[in-house]
């Protein structure tokens, strides 16, 4: 009882809410550590318990949103979770690879959905696969016995000579070690995080998307809630994390501190 009151104390508390929000003015990012840490230093060290009951109860009230894994926004959000198509033919491709390779770790995406964040439409299109480095050329022999249009980890120069003349083209590549997928339809596929990412580092494979990149990102950072902490560590086994600032605050209003707080 004493605890009801006291939360119901502090939520009526204008003062405290005020501080809340400015704190965290603007952010989309708010992990769980960063609250607790806010909470602690206004009200003392308290139970962990109090503090989750506080963050729910705020969550209630709209002057907290939650956007993802342990992350948190300021007010409401009308931002949906990313969903990416599974079209029938990239679901073929797919299944064609796990029945043949069942063990191999496949990912799949289509640079189609990419269209839907540009104002420039592309006509040309990739279907890439990304699995193992021990396993790209079995995906490549396998889908290059049924298929003319697919090439392994291609080259500007091959990309630009060969896989121009196919409206769509099958491109694998080597996926990376952790990165972050989505599963869809029993399919394991690309997560806005990646899509991000992936626009920054395939400056060759998505050369046709560099000058409409301003408006993929505004376009994402709109509609799609985002994890700061799978983007960041994504990017930085990319080698793209100087780069992904650079988006992160220019399209998401994430600051360099919170940009370091989203690591926590």
């Amino acid at each position: 009882m004493k605890i009801n009151c006291y939360l119901a104390t502090v939520l009526k508390d204008q003062d405290f809410i005020s501080k809340l929000l400015k704190h965290f003015k603007g952010r989309n990012d708010i992990s769980t550590d960063e609250l607790f840490a806010f909470f602690t230093k206004e009200e003392g060290k308290i139970p962990v318990n109090t503090i989750s009951w506080r963050i729910y109860h705020l969550k209630e009230k709209g002057i907290l949103t939650h956007v993802g894994r342990a992350t948190y926004a300021v007010g409401k959000t009308d931002k949906g979770n990313f969903i990416p198509f599974i079209s029938a033919h990239v679901k073929k491709i797919y299944s064609q690879i796990k029945k043949e390779l069942p063990y191999l770790n496949i990912s799949i995406w289509d640079t189609r959905l990419l269209n839907s964040f540009m104002i420039h439409q592309i006509g040309r299109f990739f279907i890439v696969v990304e699995t193992e480095k021990e396993g790209m050329e079995s995906v490549f022999n396998l889908l290059s016995a049924t298929n003319k249009n697919v090439f392994l980890n291609p080259d500007n120069k091959t990309l630009e000579r060969y896989a121009s003349n196919f409206n769509e083209s099958i491109i694998i590549q080597q996926l990376i070690t952790e990165a972050p997928t989505l599963q869809v339809q029993g399919i394991d596929t690309i997560s806005i995080e990646k899509l991000i990412v992936d626009c920054l580092a395939e400056k060759e494979l998505l050369f046709a998307h560099q000058e409409e990149l301003d408006n993929i990102f505004s376009s994402i950072a709109e509609r799609f809630n985002i994890s700061i902490k799978s983007a960041r560590r994504y990017a930085s086994r990319r080698g793209q994390s100087a780069e992904l600032d650079k988006v992160l605050h220019t399209y998401f209003k994430v600051s360099a501190l919170n940009e370091k707080s989203a690591k926590l």
